[in-house]
């Protein structure tokens, strides 16, 4: 086992991604769908963040869950960035 892992879950009909430090040990919940939102952290088996009942609650009140993880074009409607001519 190495020590960092990222494994694809479905939760709630949105994918989800988990990524886990083993040594440490800590887990970061993500689901793209949403904004990118970092819905669920833990640090030693303790809960950061307060996790939504149901995903589908981040949709209705962003604000009230977990964290955006914010990067380009982010929510820039129709925006886009260019790297490398691309």
């Amino acid at each position: 086992m190495t020590r960092y892992q990222l494994a694809e879950r479905k939760v709630d009909d949105y994918i989800t991604y988990v990524l886990t430090d083993a040594e440490y040990p800590a887990e970061a919940h993500l689901v793209p769908g949403l904004g990118n939102n970092l819905f669920r952290f833990s640090v030693n088996n303790q809960e950061v963040f307060v996790s939504p009942e149901k995903i589908s609650m981040i949709r209705d009140a962003s604000a009230r869950f977990g964290n955006p993880i914010l990067f380009p074009p982010n929510k820039i409607r129709q925006g886009s960035f260019s790297f490398i001519g691309n």
